[in-house]
C-alpha cells in the first residue's frame, strides 16, 4: 500500500490494522483525493490538517501517510506540510510502521492527544 512504510534492512512491509486500512481505501475512492489536490493547489503556503477521534484518528494517520506518499515522495516542488491531530486514537500499525514513520521523518507531522485513563489508545 505505502512503499515508504517498510523495513529497509530486512525488506518487510509494515502491518496496519485492517479496519483502518479499509476506511482509508474507502476514503480515497471518494472525492477526497480531488479535494486534497484542490487544497494543495490553492494553499501552498498553509498547512493541510487531518484530524479525527478514536478510529477516525487512526484513519487520519493513514490519510496523512497517504498524503505524504502522494505529494512528498513522488513530486518535486513545494507542497503544504500536513498536520495530523488525533484524539484518543488506537494504535494503527506495528513496529515496522512506527520505525518507517521515524525514518522518513514523518512522525513530526502527527500529534496524538490521549487522556490519562483512556483505554482505546493502549
Amino acid at each position: 500500500q505505502f512503499p515508504c512504510m517498510r523495513s529497509i534492512g530486512n525488506d518487510v512491509n509494515a502491518t496496519v490494522n485492517e479496519a483502518f486500512l479499509k476506511n482509508l481505501k474507502l476514503l480515497v475512492s471518494t472525492s477526497f483525493p480531488h479535494s486534497v489536490k484542490t487544497v494543495v493547489d490553492s494553499m501552498r503556503s498553509q498547512r493541510i490538517v487531518f484530524t479525527g477521534h478514536s478510529s477516525g484518528g487512526a484513519t487520519a494517520i493513514l490519510a496523512t501517510v497517504w498524503y505524504l506518499e502522494t505529494y512528498f515522495t513522488k513530486q518535486s516542488g513545494f507542497f503544504p506540510e500536513p498536520l495530523c491531530l488525533t484524539f484518543g486514537a488506537p494504535l494503527v500499525g506495528d513496529y515496522v510502521f512506527k520505525h518507517a514513520l521515524g525514518r522518513e521523518n514523518w512522525s513530526r507531522f502527527i500529534v496524538n492527544f490521549v487522556t490519562r485513563f483512556d483505554i482505546v489508545p493502549r
